[in-house]
């Protein structure tokens, strides 16, 4: 028996389901729990939850229970034709069952399929991941390729699609999605790769063709591969965005002395990478009004205490970030900041955040603590300042410290509490690091903007071709230049 809140009694059952429990009885809670005082929650156990978990727990699971939690069980191989019918009645044979995302799909049948997998470097049932959750199923090649043409997405995108399936598995990526906050995966393209097939990094990129098909594709992915489903284990309060896609210009980062995303990430420049990750916002980014490097730093860590976790950063006050830049910034700040590492450092040193703000957020917007109930303002104050562990971390860091730059002359002191808002990147294993703040150089050149996406950390998997001499002879039938054309030194 699980007692869960009303409105996620269907994650609790499908999270039993996906991990070997075909039925997981419940009891549901009405409310919130957090919203009642301890004596409604006695009586709400006492009059309702009660007599839920006696019946759960003393009567005989029914095959209509498993039936509807599981459904009929797939049996599917992969020579299997699962549906036949008109282009109309495959829509409808998909959104049935619950395999769209509500957008027309392209009918993925086995010719395709066969074709698409020309594009890997895996046979069809080679396995691709195995426990991606929340479903944790194992996923083959021929699954990715089914995805893909569902997609739209051309065969070409086959690696990529491998690549993003491969984060899927991966703790850094997935942690974050089922949350009651809306956060939107992303796809970064780094590499010839990306280069090769076109993947924007101008202004207006993610609207880009080949940019919104990679993105639909972490939409059919993520319901059909992983298992997520919206209002089921995907929480979001409001919904969600669609997943995007982009790349970086790379050029310009080895023009300004500055290592590409992907090489700082521990891979070679002449690698085609992937990386995944996830963001809380959206299309909120400042414009840098001088080319002095040290202000734009500043402003830069202005809004990073700004772009928290949850609206008003009352959880972790440090979890990742990207930091997207156009040409004309990444320039500016690079006269002062020598590499992404220096600009890390002068942003971990100045994005500091009042304490006081900090706790204002901590004890008022935290709901599931009900801190104010048993605690002074002053005193939890105190204890963050000594200490204390708080949601998500084991300490806030903070120190006793200038006034930032962008709050002298609006708080009449010299020093205050400050806590830090930017963690040191940790250090992993190569083509496996978890970068915490990432600095990608795209956008475009039209505009000196910059925006922080908040959100959830990032994972970055290498894109595995087939052989050189036949990715080049099935791009070449397509039109593309050899992959070695778009290499940089």
């Amino acid at each position: 028996m699980v007692v869960g809140a009303e409105t996620f009694i269907p994650q609790i059952e499908s999270t039993g389901f996906n991990n070997g429990v075909p039925v997981v009885r419940t009891a549901a809670y009405p409310g919130a729990f957090a919203n009642d005082e301890t004596s409604v929650q006695q009586q709400k156990t006492r009059d309702i939850l009660y007599d839920q978990v006696v019946t759960g727990l003393t009567t005989q699971i029914t095959q209509d229970e498993i039936d509807r939690i599981a459904g009929v069980a797939g049996s599917a191989q992969y020579d299997d034709v699962i549906f036949t019918g008109s282009y109309q009645r495959v829509q409808e044979f998909y959104e049935v069952k619950e395999m769209s995302d509500g957008l027309p799909v392209v009918p993925p049948t086995q010719e395709k399929i066969e074709y698409y997998l020309q594009f890997t470097n895996m046979a069809a049932t080679d396995v691709v991941a195995e426990n991606a959750p929340p479903a944790k199923k194992v996923i083959y090649a021929y699954h990715v390729a089914v995805n893909a043409i569902m997609a739209g997405c051309p065969p070409e995108y086959m690696p990529i699609c491998m690549a993003i399936t491969r984060c899927f598995e991966n703790g850094n990526f997935y942690k974050s999605l089922a949350s009651t906050h809306g956060w939107t995966p992303y796809v970064l393209v780094s590499g010839p790769l990306a280069r090769q097939l076109g993947i924007s990094y101008s202004d207006g990129m993610i609207n880009e063709e080949a940019n919104k098909l990679i993105g639909r594709f972490v939409s059919i992915a993520m319901l059909n591969l992983a298992g997520y489903k919206i209002k089921e284990n995907r929480m979001g309060t409001f919904g969600y965005m669609q997943p995007f896609c982009f790349a970086e210009d790379e050029q310009t980062a080895i023009n300004i002395g500055w290592n590409p995303y992907h090489v700082n990430n521990g891979f070679d420049l002449n690698d085609s990478v992937i990386t995944c990750g996830s963001t809380l916002t959206w299309g909120n980014p400042v414009t840098v009004g001088t080319t002095d490097a040290e202000k734009a730093m500043q402003l830069l860590a202005w809004d990073c205490t700004e772009k928290q976790q949850n609206g008003l950063g009352n959880t972790n006050p440090w979890e990742s970030r990207t930091i997207w830049m156009t040409k004309g910034v990444a320039t500016t700040i690079a006269n002062g900041y020598s590499s992404r590492d220096a600009l890390e450092d002068a942003l971990i040193a100045t994005a500091r955040r009042p304490l006081w703000m900090r706790t204002y957020a901590h004890y008022w917007a935290n709901t599931g603590s009900k801190i104010h109930m048993n605690t002074t303002f002053d005193q939890h104050y105190a204890d963050i300042k000594s200490g204390a562990s708080t949601e998500n971390v084991a300490a806030d860091k903070v120190e006793t410290t200038a006034v930032p730059q962008w709050l002298q002359g609006v708080v009449p002191y010299d020093t205050i509490d400050t806590t830090q808002t930017i963690n040191e990147n940790t250090d992993a294993q190569k083509r496996q690091k978890v970068i915490t703040t990432g600095f990608v150089i795209t956008g475009g050149d039209v505009s000196r903007e910059f925006q922080v996406m908040p959100g959830g950390d990032c994972v970055s998997y290498e894109a595995y071709l087939p052989s050189a001499t036949k990715w080049n002879n099935l791009m070449s039938e397509l039109g593309y230049n050899n992959l070695s054309t778009y290499y940089l030194n």
